[in-house]
């Protein structure tokens, strides 16, 4: 796949990302996703974002579009939560196919570089096929991440000294 991205910076703490994809899988054949995302810095604990995504692939009917509101929380400089919500749906004039609400506890361990995460998320599911329809269906996550480099290193350090460490008794 190829993949382009552009950032527009606005005024009082917004930042608009558009990210072009064009891309060729066995699966969907040839496609292009158009994904544009707003963020809105809230305080210097939240930030909001909006994640829209449309694709269009030879194996999709129409458009194939994506909502993904969440809020993202620093509760120190070593734990965050998000809190989101999704929709899913084509454009080949049936409802959204899959919906929900998910949360999700982020942590870094043993260095400031390697974080976990455990999420849960409750949501509802429409497709063709009775394989890939669930009502009121609960999913567990879990995941890892790894940050390389200097700029990571000095936005981990500059985060640390900004919020209140775990010793610290934190604003409710």
């Amino acid at each position: 796949n190829a993949r382009y991205r552009h950032y527009i910076y606005a005024p009082s703490g917004v930042l608009l990302t558009l990210r072009t994809t064009a891309f060729v899988e066995r699966d969907e054949g040839f496609g292009l996703t158009q994904a544009f995302d707003v963020d809105k810095v809230l305080d210097d604990a939240r930030l909001l974002r909006i994640s829209n995504s449309l694709r269009w692939s030879e194996d999709t009917d129409g458009v194939r579009g994506r909502v993904r509101p969440a809020l993202y929380q620093a509760i120190d400089h070593r734990r965050a939560m998000r809190y989101e919500a999704f929709v899913r749906g084509e454009t080949d004039g049936t409802e959204p196919d899959l919906y929900g609400i998910a949360v999700t506890h982020r942590r870094s361990a043993w260095r400031d570089w390697l974080f976990f995460e455990l999420g849960v998320e409750l949501f509802w599911a429409y497709g063709p096929l009775p394989a890939d329809r669930c009502s009121t269906c609960v999913g567990a996550a879990v995941g890892f991440e790894i940050l390389f480099g200097e700029g990571y290193d000095r936005m981990l350090r500059r985060d640390a000294l900004r919020l209140p460490s775990d010793d610290e008794p934190g604003e409710t």
